[in-house]
């Protein structure tokens, strides 16, 4: 597999080089004059692939790209895919996609692409053509719907560890569950000491799985840091601490997962705040930057972002609807009067309301409001 990730990389940054000379060859004729009707094509990918096609066949490989045949055409297809899709992107959208670039280093592509028609997903596994038969988890068997993939393309991917995933797309049905269970509705305030307190009293305390890490993981990196640059110790070390930060980052996973399924087969009506967490998350310059800088590794390690995001596509799945309502003083509006002043939040969980005197849990108050609107 390490070869086919070779392979992709190799086509793509040929195809990316071909991509070029055709631009500024065009480009070179309509600055000399050369008729609109008689100037060459703008180059896409399709023309790329023929020509690709054709030159790997000819007569002493004039590209030097024969080896590429020890693998599936569909690397290589998909590689010049990719950089079409790159390239539309950019074409669309050039302030937010940047120009397709050339992959210069292994890090840069870890990854090949193939189609169903050309592998096979069945219960014994992922099917790679010219590789072989990889086994898949048993968790991976039950979730995976063998009847309905069709012409769908399967990415494999290598992360930091040398670990392989299989990543696939599939059009299925959503669950029909309308009916089978109670109209609920429910506003959730998530928050660092309690990670989500719903409007009927409920709550999900906050794991904080970096935080329990973290002494394990500063031991690691204090190793890491200890070793020579460039030794096989220092890659050692610096894969425990890939280890660690990898486990954390499942676990945190698997409690979105969980936490996020519960919510949306219990209720039919989830309310949130609109968080905008990238501000949320900007650092502080001055007097109060390491009381801020903790502030942001809570919540970056609570990470509400996947959880919502994982909220919204569950909820389409079980007819629960996802509503985002504007965050601005929820937790310093009393739910039962509606008076809001600073002052009648008393303290990280105490809230007090200066005006009709109703008192309750601070995020339990600002779930009731986030729901009333």
């Amino acid at each position: 597999m390490h070869f086919a990730t070779a392979v992709r990389r190799e086509v793509y940054n040929w195809a990316s080089k071909e991509w070029r000379n055709q631009y500024l060859d065009r480009e070179f004729l309509k600055e000399e004059g050369v008729p609109t009707d008689a100037l060459p094509k703008s180059p896409n990918g399709r023309r790329i692939d023929v020509i690709f096609n054709d030159l790997k066949r000819a007569k002493g490989d004039p590209i030097g790209m024969f080896w590429t045949t020890e693998v599936s055409k569909c690397v290589a297809q998909q590689a010049i895919n990719d950089l079409q899709t790159a390239y539309d992107n950019f074409f669309e959208r050039p302030d937010h996609f940047g120009k397709p670039r050339i992959n210069k280093t292994v890090k840069d592509s870890r990854s090949f692409k193939f189609a169903v028609d050309n592998g096979r997903i069945d219960k014994d596994g992922l099917y790679i053509p010219t590789i072989g038969s990889v086994k898949l988890s048993s968790g991976s068997k039950r979730k995976i719907p063998f009847q309905k993939l069709k012409n769908v393309i399967v990415t494999v991917k290598k992360d930091n560890l040398n670990c392989w995933y299989a990543s696939y797309s599939a059009d299925i049905m959503p669950e029909q569950t309308e009916g089978t269970k109670p109209i609920s509705e429910i506003g959730i305030d998530v928050g660092i000491k309690i990670f989500a307190c719903g409007s009927d009293g409920s709550t999900i305390a906050n794991p904080e799985f970096l935080k329990k890490a973290s002494k394990k993981l500063a031991k690691a990196q204090r190793c890491l840091s200890r070793k020579k640059k460039g030794s096989n110790n220092r890659k050692k070390a610096a894969k425990k601490v890939k280890r660690i930060h990898k486990k954390v980052a499942n676990r945190r996973r698997d409690f979105h997962h969980k936490e996020s399924l519960k919510l949306v087969k219990q209720h039919t009506v989830i309310v949130l705040e609109d968080l905008d967490l990238k501000n949320m998350t900007k650092l502080c310059v001055g007097l109060g930057r390491a009381a801020k800088a903790a502030l942001n590794r809570a919540l970056l390690d609570a990470g509400f972002a996947q959880f919502i995001r994982y909220l919204a596509y569950k909820g389409d799945r079980y007819n629960c609807k996802i509503i985002k309502v504007d965050p601005k003083y929820t937790s310093t509006t009393c739910s039962n009067c509606g008076d809001c002043r600073r002052s009648n939040r008393k303290s990280q969980s105490e809230f007090v309301c200066q005006n009709c005197g109703f008192t309750a849990n601070a995020d339990l108050n600002a779930s009731r409001n986030i729901y009333l609107r």
